[in-house]
């Protein structure tokens, strides 16, 4: 997470090894989430919710009929501000 009042980014510390990248994504250009949702989703969230997106409980939630646990505008939110461990 990063907050732009303060300039300080907050980076997640666990046991576990993996790699990960910051990237911002832009949905105002050609590549943003509204060009192409499946190749964004692919290349940002299925190595933790999987290209089924079943999930793994209870680490990384499955995403199938996520329009019923939350609304769209939370969704959205959640995917530009992370939470948990995104």
């Amino acid at each position: 997470a990063y907050d732009p009042e303060t300039d300080v980014i907050y980076l997640k510390s666990n046991e576990s090894p993996e790699v990960d990248r910051l990237e911002r994504v832009n949905d105002q250009d050609e590549s943003g989430p509204s060009a192409d949702g499946r190749q964004i989703y692919m290349t940002h969230c299925a190595g933790c919710h999987k290209e089924d997106r079943s999930g793994e409980e209870p680490l990384y939630p499955s995403l199938v009929g996520l329009r019923l646990r939350m609304t769209e505008s939370g969704a959205w939110h959640r995917i530009r501000e992370g939470g948990g461990k995104m």
